[in-house]
């Protein structure tokens, strides 16, 4: 009877143990994937920010484009 009981406990911290290890991973994705999408969007703001503007020149707006 001890050694069932203690197979079931076992079983149970096993169980709780690997949710967590499972919950923490997920949140470390969601963290980067988060970040990636707020660095996307900034990019994108910048895009439509350049292209708004249709008076600039490529120079004005890429100072590295060399013509």
């Amino acid at each position: 009877m001890f050694k069932i009981m203690a197979l079931i406990v076992l079983v149970v911290i096993v169980m709780l143990e690997s949710i967590r290890f499972i919950a923490r991973k997920h949140r470390m994705c969601d963290r980067y994937i988060r970040r990636d999408y707020d660095k996307f969007r900034r990019l994108d703001a910048q895009l439509q920010q350049g292209a708004s503007a249709p008076g600039q020149s490529v120079r004005e707006r890429h100072p590295d484009v060399t013509m």
